[in-house]
């Protein structure tokens, strides 16, 4: 969703872009999301995480890989944020738009292979053990 408005916006002429209504809905959608992701992620790597490796050992790996995406994504997301904050400001425009777009779309995992991004599959984490 989030990368979709920043590909509309892109496209506007830059005179239409602080009028347009998506923006507006960028703005408000942008930033709930965020605040709800990284509300989500400190539950899980501060509460869950720890009892989850004391309780269950054998799922330690698992876990750990689960919190290696998180920081990749919270690295992601404050990099987002930051452009989310500047459209809140009124500030954006097509270098900005563009520059959150890219780096929406090139941010790999840091353990991905070749640059490629790796799939968040949590369901599937646990098969095999």
């Amino acid at each position: 969703m989030f990368v979709d408005g920043l590909e509309k916006l892109a496209d506007m002429p830059k005179g239409e872009m602080q009028s347009a209504l998506l923006l507006n809905n960028l703005r408000h959608v942008g930033g709930h999301l965020i605040g709800h992701a990284h509300v989500h992620h400190h539950v899980e790597d501060d509460q869950y995480f720890p009892r989850f490796k004391e309780v269950f050992p054998q799922l330690g790996r698992p876990i750990d890989l689960l919190d290696c995406d998180h920081r990749v994504l919270e690295e992601t997301l404050d990099a987002v944020e930051s452009h989310v904050r500047a459209f809140q400001a009124d500030t954006a425009d097509k270098d900005l738009i563009g520059a959150a777009l890219k780096d929406a779309k090139a941010r790999p995992h840091s353990d991905a292979p070749s640059g490629r991004r790796r799939r968040h599959r949590h369901p599937g984490v646990l098969k095999g053990l």
